[in-house]
């Protein structure tokens, strides 16, 4: 048993789990933002208005951030700016694409495979990984009982 937990320590650190945890976190946080800014440019052009979606906004939001988002998102919303769209597509579908990267660099560390293929095909490879996911949960919604958990956990 003790050399069972030696050899977890041993490769825990060597493998740099918080490290590779905290790569991950953070293309995923960084790829947040352009989404919320495109999902924001997009609402522009909908038939909602601000106040709207500040109302539905504050009851989740601390004060000091409603304020800033309500600064933010006011500037956003009440601009339709076409040109947004296409820009903050780019710079999600590209950080999303970045995170997968990641997530396949932290699966090869895990299982201890050296990465052979050069940079451009990686870059390619999370692309195209990206767009499949976005597809599979487009065209294929999470089944019933997923929902009725979604349901009781409130979200």
């Amino acid at each position: 048993m003790l050399v069972f937990f030696h050899k977890l320590k041993t490769r825990f650190f060597e493998d740099k789990v918080f490290d590779l945890s905290a790569q991950l976190a953070y293309y995923f946080l960084v790829s947040l933002f352009p989404f919320l800014f495109l999902l924001f440019t997009f609402l522009g052009f909908l038939p909602i208005s601000t106040e709207d979606v500040l109302k539905l906004i504050q009851p989740y939001a601390p004060k000091q951030a409603f304020r800033l988002i309500e600064y933010n998102l006011t500037s956003i919303l009440d601009r339709k700016r076409g040109e947004l769209i296409y820009i903050s597509t780019l710079v999600t579908t590209w950080l999303a694409s970045m995170g997968i990267l990641a997530i396949i660099r932290v699966f090869n560390k895990a299982y201890q495979v050296e990465e052979s293929r050069p940079l451009v095909k990686e870059i390619v490879v999370g692309i195209i990984f990206n767009a499949w996911a976005r597809f599979c949960r487009y065209y294929f919604p999470s089944p019933p009982y997923a929902r009725g958990s979604g349901r009781l956990l409130r979200i």
